[in-house]
């Protein structure tokens, strides 16, 4: 029987890449490149209408662009120099780096405001937004869950993003930036639900998915009494699985809040990942609980390869079964999978 299962693990190590840094005698992106990577990005051709220096920052240039095809429809692209930041909050004194942004997805959402929130009305729902382009939802009951996965659906066809966030080397790619739906529930302190980013090349919304994440998330703030809905029944509660399991038992031997392990419920692999805490002190980094349950909860061999800097091979035997873990150590976490093989 083939046994697959997934485990993150929280680590210590502090990691820096920074590409395509220099001096502050680096200069914006050209008007070529920007076109370059626009068109990258978005899959069709830009007109650059008007580039201008923004005042007091002599490393900022402003362009206003459209597409061809569409010039009805205008949004900017910036190009700047900064000081490269670490993790996105620190500067790195000295250190200097280009950069683009675009207005692109806010300005989207304004030119089809109107659009939008008629898709909004038309499903019975009141247009609320959080920030200009990040619209939100109120769940009053579990039966508002579909409706709203419907709209957000129908708002996302309305939208039709066309911009590809996973092309890698391209400064103007950035996730981030997609403004998402936001969805809280009727409660005494309108606790968040859940979120969902309108679809890009690269990600698309799917409605079951989005109906099961809120289905989760919801009937998991009523089991524990952050929500009370009379119409979530026991068997909607037996039906949804918890979300986050803190105490788990191996052969009667329990390891629970002391060894900083959880199962977290991921809905859309209708599963559990394991995650523990890894240490990773030099000389003693691979013994972490994840070994200690291995071996003290299971038994068996086990062993650990170093294949080079914070990369391992872990493989162990239990019964008849073999098992390998490639741990990759990344900044602030490492991943782990673990599959029979």
């Amino acid at each position: 029987m083939k046994r697959i299962f997934s485990i993150l693990a929280c680590v210590a190590i502090t990691m820096v890449v920074i590409s395509g840094c220099g001096t502050k005698g680096l200069n914006p992106y050209s008007e070529k490149k920007v076109v370059e990577y626009a068109k990258e990005v978005f899959r069709q051709d830009i007109e650059i209408i008007e580039s201008k220096y923004v005042k007091r920052k002599p490393d900022y240039i402003e362009y206003h662009v459209k597409f061809k095809d569409a010039p009805e429809f205008t949004f900017k692209i910036d190009s700047y120099v900064k000081p490269a930041m670490l993790d996105g909050s620190a500067a790195i004194p000295g250190t200097y780096r280009r950069y683009l942004s675009t207005t692109y997805f806010d300005e989207l959402v304004e030119f089809k405001r109107k659009k939008i929130e008629k898709v909004i009305t038309d499903n019975m729902f009141k247009p609320e937004t959080v920030l200009s382009s990040e619209y939100q939802f109120t769940i009053n009951s579990y039966s508002d869950i579909e409706r709203i996965a419907k709209t957000i659906i129908e708002m996302d066809k309305v939208l039709d993003i066309q911009a590809d966030n996973s092309v890698k080397g391209n400064p103007l790619t950035s996730a981030e930036d997609v403004p998402p739906v936001v969805v809280y529930c009727k409660s005494q302190s309108n606790a968040f639900v859940d979120d969902f980013k309108y679809s890009t090349y690269d990600k698309k919304l799917v409605y079951d998915d989005i109906v099961r994440s809120m289905q989760v998330n919801y009937v998991n703030l009523v089991k524990h009494g952050e929500v009370n809905d009379p119409t979530v029944d026991k068997s909607i509660l037996n039906k949804i699985p918890t979300k986050i399991i803190t105490d788990l038992y191996v052969n009667m031997k329990y390891y629970g809040e002391n060894d900083r392990v959880e199962f977290v419920y991921i809905p859309e692999k209708d599963d559990y990942v394991f995650t523990a805490d890894f240490r990773v002190r030099e000389d003693d980094r691979n013994k972490s609980i994840f070994e200690n349950i291995i071996k003290t909860g299971f038994g068996g061999k086990y062993d650990v390869q170093t294949l080079k800097d914070y990369e391992d091979r872990v493989s162990w035997t239990i019964g008849n079964d073999n098992y390998v873990a490639n741990i990759k150590y990344k900044y602030n976490y490492s991943e782990v999978s673990a599959i029979d093989v």
